[in-house]
């Protein structure tokens, strides 16, 4: 007869070391930092492991949580790796004690079905997730939990950032709602977190230049008014396009110059963000 298995309980130290992480996973994904500042903070990792496309730098802490800082040795434009995802699992043997509400100090923001993301893309996903239901394979058990969010990046990002916290739970018998999270009675032992970046498509790329053109455009900003946005902008003059320019937000619009030939007034149009006209 297989008893079940007597889990320790994390400590206080623990917890706030397990944020601690969990807060530099979510810089590193989000670009905020390298992964040299990574190691500055946390040291060099244990070892390197490698499977298909995937590199993985690993952690492991105090035999009660490991993780991994995962990168994609094939890029979404080229063939230059790039940052994939953090993961961070706790031990089978410890018990957390470390609610979803606990992260979400680290600028999380929980996801809702149908709102906008950037004006131009809507997000598809849900904030709760019963993964054990939903799983028509049966691998996982009924009370698994899912909870999931995005961090919000800047408006020129290619990418954007999603969260995903699995946790063992327990259904109400009762509940007042009818929604699914209202019958969630208690999900607090934190098992895997998830941080990764999700790329913007081509097509998605444009789509958001193209607004930006349409919005920008129905402004008629000219020479000496003020840049709404920092990127790259087309000079226009009657003779068309006569250049490209970087222009940062709160400058104003210069006037075309012409060689052999006085400055004039000239329109500005929306190109793109930097770093999508980088990569074409």
């Amino acid at each position: 007869m297989q008893h079940p298995m007597q889990k320790k309980q994390m400590t206080a130290a623990q917890q706030v070391q397990l944020l601690h992480f969990t807060e530099i996973g979510l810089k590193w994904v989000a670009g905020q930092i390298s992964f040299d500042d990574v190691m500055l903070r946390i040291g060099k990792p244990q070892y390197r492991s490698q499977q298909m496309d995937l590199s993985r730098y690993v952690y492991d802490y105090e035999d009660v949580m490991s993780l991994y800082f995962v990168y994609n040795k094939r890029g979404p434009v080229d063939e230059t790796p790039h940052i994939d995802s953090f993961v961070l699992k706790v031990s089978n043997d410890v018990r957390t004690d470390m609610p979803y509400q606990s992260f979400e100090g680290l600028g999380l923001h929980r996801l809702v079905r149908g709102e906008s993301i950037d004006g131009i893309r809507t997000e598809r996903g849900e904030f709760f997730v019963p993964v054990g239901v939903a799983d028509a394979s049966r691998f996982y058990a009924d009370n698994l939990f899912g909870f999931n969010y995005r961090f919000p990046m800047p408006p020129a990002s290619t990418f954007d950032v999603y969260a995903s916290l699995g946790y063992p739970g327990e259904w109400r018998a009762e509940s007042a709602g009818t929604e699914e999270l209202a019958r969630v009675g208690k999900a607090v032992d934190l098992r895997k977190l998830g941080i990764s970046r999700h790329y913007l498509t081509p097509n998605e790329l444009d789509q958001r230049r193209l607004a930006k053109r349409q919005k920008y455009g129905a402004m008629e900003l000219r020479s000496g008014m003020v840049c709404p946005e920092t990127g790259m902008w087309e000079c226009w003059t009657q003779a068309g396009v006569v250049g490209k320019e970087f222009v940062q937000a709160g400058n104003r619009f210069k006037q075309a110059l012409h060689p052999n030939a006085p400055a004039v007034d000239a329109r500005w149009m929306w190109s793109g963000d930097f770093a999508q006209q980088e990569q074409r």
